[in-house]
């Protein structure tokens, strides 16, 4: 079985996955004019020079690479003149610097490459939803080299099975998102995503992440679903290889080079015995590259305060999986005849809830509090509280409490040092309004800056302000 990873653009990351089964790695610009599955603000940025070097330093490793083009909508700018030419020339500049596959989810985009690039193979994207044989067959028509199948599929054999026997091209399943087996919020999430890394949207490289928050919320209120997300342990790899599936993608290209490499060599020696949730999307902030904070800033779009709070919330997730108690749960799916997704989940079928009973561990007052407050930011979403200016309380600060957050903020790095005040600041007034205060008080700022500090440090710094004779506590 190939693996297919996603690049973070360290070049220490093609060094120490040389030897794996990794044979392909995926990734793109932090902003072009096509766009892609992730916003701009949580990518690396890189140059043009910089990808044309990684390109060439994975081939010297025997390494593919595929430039991911999965928009699922240019605003029909496609068709306008100029933007058609500099789709065209982008393409063969993708052609000239040595890409091997581009992925797509636009049918349009796939006759364009065969046609200009035929060097070029084509993967398509699972934003493009393929779920069906006569659509696969469709985009085989239309060039496909590979198509990446929605996760939805990953635990229907009986379909896999009819598509690996009527499909030439190549077949990849995604193993480590933690898309809802049905989720209602795809093609909307998708399209969002799209337009957040597309070179002069409106948006500017920043997305307000309902999807992901709405996904979050629901996996903290029944955590049952963690086990219905269709991922595929390193251990199960085996039953794809024995239907043919060709290839298992590996996501995410926001994380650090140690934690990659941990993921793939989990997937390549084929066993596991941490939790399995380290190895899925679940949002661990020391797992992940730090978002760009001033693209963040730069925009004028949103409510840069709870935007802050609901990217926070999203790292909050706090479910254990344990790898070793999930064997022989792939064996319910391998027999079973039908779609998961057109069963009465929980009713007609319990298998999940019962792997889910002894493999999951988790802190059911932290899961409820984060749950809520994520349901408090949709609801001022929904409601339009979100976008009004009038419902601010103006908060009292003194010139002795500014002072003491600005010696807090001497001890983070540059890069973080905005979004930190205004996560501060935004977690001390709430703290003062819950106590019916409009003054910010230090052992406010004291116990907000506990948000922003890695969990590996709280002790020390618990100390650090005890001595200050400030006590919090580590709520």
């Amino acid at each position: 079985m190939q693996l297919s990873v996603g690049t973070n653009f360290d070049d220490e990351l093609l060094h120490r996955i040389k030897d794996s089964d990794v044979k392909l790695i995926y990734g793109k610009l932090s902003d072009d004019i096509f766009g892609g599955g992730r916003p701009t603000m949580a990518l690396p940025t890189i140059s043009k020079g910089d990808l044309e070097r990684h390109i060439n330093l994975a081939h010297k490793y025997g390494i593919e690479f595929n430039y991911l083009m999965n928009t699922n909508c240019m605003d029909n700018l496609e068709f306008e003149t100029d933007f058609n030419r500099r789709l065209f020339e982008t393409i063969k500049w993708l052609d000239k610097i040595g890409v091997d596959w581009i992925t797509v989810s636009i049918p349009y985009l796939i006759e364009v490459i065969k046609k200009i690039a035929p060097r070029i193979k084509v993967s398509v994207s699972t934003f493009a939803y393929v779920d069906t044989l006569q659509k696969a067959l469709e985009f085989q028509k239309l060039g496909a080299d590979e198509i990446t199948l929605p996760e939805g599929l990953n635990r229907n054999f009986e379909l896999l099975k009819i598509l690996k026997k009527n499909l030439n091209c190549k077949i990849q399943l995604i193993a480590t998102n933690l898309c809802m087996n049905a989720c209602p919020f795809r093609f909307y999430h998708a399209n969002a995503q799209s337009h957040a890394s597309q070179k002069g949207h409106i948006s500017k490289g920043v997305t307000f992440d309902y999807c992901m928050l709405k996904c979050t919320e629901k996996t903290l209120r029944d955590p049952v679903e963690a086990i219905k997300m269709p991922w595929i342990r390193p251990e199960d790899i085996w039953a794809y290889e024995e239907i043919g599936i060709d290839s298992l993608k590996i996501t995410e290209r926001m994380k650090k080079t140690d934690v990659l490499v941990d993921i793939v060599h989990a997937y390549t020696s084929r066993r596991y015995d941490g939790m399995l949730n380290r190895l899925l999307n679940f949002r661990v902030k020391e797992d992940y590259i730090q978002p760009k904070h001033d693209v963040i800033f730069e925009s004028d779009k949103i409510n840069k305060k709870y935007f802050l709070k609901s990217r926070e919330l999203l790292f909050k997730r706090k479910i254990e999986i344990d790898n070793n108690k999930l064997d022989g749960f792939i064996e319910h799916f391998r027999n079973k005849k039908g779609d998961c997704r057109n069963l009465n989940c929980g009713i007609e079928c319990r298998h999940c809830y019962i792997y889910a009973e002894k493999s999951m561990k988790l802190d059911e007052v932290t899961t409820k509090d984060v749950a809520e407050d994520i349901a408090e930011i949709l609801e001022k979403v929904c409601s339009g509280g979100l976008f009004d200016d009038n419902e601010k309380i103006e908060m009292k600060w003194t010139e002795n409490e500014r002072r003491f957050l600005e010696k807090l903020l001497e001890k983070k790095p540059d890069f973080v040092k905005n979004s930190a005040r205004e996560l501060i600041m935004m977690e001390s007034e709430k703290f003062a309004l819950a106590e019916k205060r409009e003054e910010v008080l230090v052992r406010d700022i004291a116990k907000a800056n506990l948000v922003t500090v890695p969990n590996e440090y709280r002790e020390a710094y618990l100390k650090e302000i005890e001595n200050l004779g400030i006590i919090i506590g580590d709520d």
